[in-house]
């Protein structure tokens, strides 16, 4: 194959490199897969004519933006105001707090009275309550309404929560409600479900020893708590409860499958450590920031989804942990990103997930990779070997993991032909850690390196190619001021800036088809190096995470 067409074919050639590589047959490999993904058929994406499938349902009640951006009239908004709940340690005097948005869940939610940039900080509060450990990563049941019940500070929560979605007014009698009806079947049935469980956990004997539990506590106007509490308890955590913890004005920021913001995880409770992170944060402290130009009117939304899913897990996800549906229609922009073999849109439904859908049996093999790319990374830099055969495994063990995220990307883009599907992004994400994985295992605990000059270069050249790919994903799904889009243009700039003082070749041979076919010079690289530095600057300076200030003022 010409040279032009291997992105990988002439890795090293020219560096005078005489290491002698043990590992021929894993980059060979590498080589192969990595030019099979590069070359993969494109398929046209129609967007032009709606190609969902029809929904089921008589109604598809939309709890945020999941179909597109509509402004609220600010002339008309009725601000809504909880005196049993806290104030926030800060909230932009540019938003407001309304209860008259037609949207379910109350209608209530946080609207931009200006125009606010990427980057701005427009809520930062306490959480009302952590999830304990047993709780991070289970489903929402009666066992947690249990624990907060139990919890130290039960009375405030129990109070706060009266107030949540669905509020113990509407549960209780006869309010003008727009949905009061779809509450009454999400109660009657929670119920059943709860009745009929056999699992230890949803039980009625433990139904019935949360409401013994509870003698010490009471409703804010004096009365008991009674099973029907219990079951308004559990429905308002379903509702409203993240994937840190419960928050009272959080909880107000309705979901978009496209969010303008963010809600960044308390430190205790993240396993990511951006370059930009605060280190002063309290861990039971949590903050919101715009994540692109939000126009006056518009509602402020975040994901409810802790990770990039399809539209068809996403749906049932927000169904089966928070009770509404998304439904099944997608905007354009998403459509895109969806569509799968045959151009059209997987079928979904709020009820259940078709296990054996191409997406899902992706998204299966991206959680299993994941946890092992977790498991790998946590040996490899917890382990103390510095001697030579011990960190040859370690590097060995990354190569691996590397080759096979490698493979994973190109059996994904194969199977969902469509170059720009949104799982292709957990995919390269993964593919880039892993590569930085085997970087930090070849230079722990020493200084004499594993990694030939001519390996390393062809992984750094791997970089650049999954780095370019994710990049343009991410743009088009996030916009370009994400923050994850700073740690991307970061990753892209030291790979292409290494490459440039080790072996500007590698970079020359890349697949002109899968970076740009303009990139021919030491020029043209070095130009492009520079570009992704700065813009990693300006969206990195975007996001101080300078919540420390507020806090210290607040105390």
């Amino acid at each position: 194959m010409a040279a032009e067409e291997d992105p990988f074919g002439a890795f090293g050639d020219s560096d005078d490199d005489s290491d002698s590589d043990n590992n021929v047959q894993d980059v060979k490999k590498a080589q192969d897969l990595l030019q099979a993904a590069n070359t993969a058929t494109t398929k046209t994406c129609q967007t032009d004519k709606d190609q969902s499938t029809t929904t089921t349902d008589s109604t598809t009640p939309v709890h945020g933006q999941g179909s597109g951006v509509d402004l609220v009239d600010l002339t008309n908004l009725e601000e809504c105001s909880f005196p049993a709940w806290d104030s926030p340690v800060y909230v932009s005097s540019d938003v407001k707090l309304v209860s008259s948005l037609a949207i379910f869940g109350g209608g209530r939610g946080f609207v931009a009275l200006r125009q606010l940039a990427p980057g701005t900080l427009v809520l930062l509060e306490e959480a009302l309550m952590m999830w304990p450990d047993e709780q991070l990563g289970q489903p929402l049941s009666l066992a947690s309404v249990q624990r907060l019940v139990n919890h130290e500070n039960a009375a405030k929560i129990v109070a706060c929560l009266e107030d949540f979605h669905p509020t113990k007014a509407v549960v209780d009698g006869p309010v003008e409600s727009e949905f009061p009806a779809q509450v009454e079947t999400m109660m009657e049935s929670l119920l059943t479900q709860q009745q009929s469980n056999t699992d230890a956990n949803t039980t009625p004997q433990l139904l019935a020893q949360i409401v013994q539990e509870c003698k010490t506590l009471q409703n804010r106007d004096n009365t008991a708590i009674s099973t029907k509490d219990i079951l308004r308890l559990l429905l308002a955590l379903r509702y409203n409860g993240l994937e840190s913890g419960l928050y009272c004005y959080v909880a107000m920021i309705n979901h978009s499958c496209q969010p303008n913001c963010v809600k960044f995880l308390p430190k205790a409770a993240s396993s990511n450590t951006d370059d930009n992170t605060d280190d002063f944060l309290p861990p039971t402290f949590s903050e919101v920031r715009t994540t692109r130009w939000v126009n006056p009117g518009e509602c402020l939304t975040i994901s409810y989804v802790p990770r990039i899913l399809s539209h068809a897990s996403r749906r049932h996800h927000l169904w089966e942990q928070h009770r509404f549906d998304i439904g099944a229609q997608l905007t354009p922009s998403l459509q895109r990103m969806e569509v799968v073999t045959n151009g059209g849109l997987p079928p979904s439904s709020k009820e259940y997930v078709d296990d054996n859908s191409i997406t899902s049996r992706i998204e299966n093999a991206i959680a299993e990779m994941d946890v092992l790319f977790q498991t790998t990374k946590n040996a490899i830099l917890s382990s103390s070997s510095s001697v030579v055969s011990g960190r040859q495994q370690m590097v060995e063990q990354a190569k691996a993991l590397e080759v096979s995220l490698c493979e994973l990307f190109s059996q994904a883009l194969e199977q969902l032909q469509n170059n720009n599907h949104i799982l292709l992004i957990p995919c390269l994400v993964l593919h880039l850690d892993a590569c930085d994985l085997v970087l930090q295992a070849d230079a722990k605990s020493s200084t004499t390196a594993i990694l030939s000059h001519k390996q390393r270069c062809m992984l750094l050249g791997r970089m650049v190619v999954t780095g370019m790919k994710l990049l343009e994903l991410q743009q088009a799904y996030w916009g370009h001021d994400h923050y994850d889009v700073a740690r991307t243009c970061l990753d892209l700039s030291q790979a292409i800036q290494e490459l440039l003082s080790k072996s500007p070749d590698t970079l020359y041979q890349l697949e002109t088809r899968t970076v740009s076919n303009h990139l021919k010079t030491f020029r043209d690289w070095s130009t492009l190096e520079h570009k992704h530095r700065k813009e990693h600057e300006r969206i990195k300076e975007m996001y101080p995470r300078d919540a420390a200030k507020y806090i210290l003022k607040k105390l």
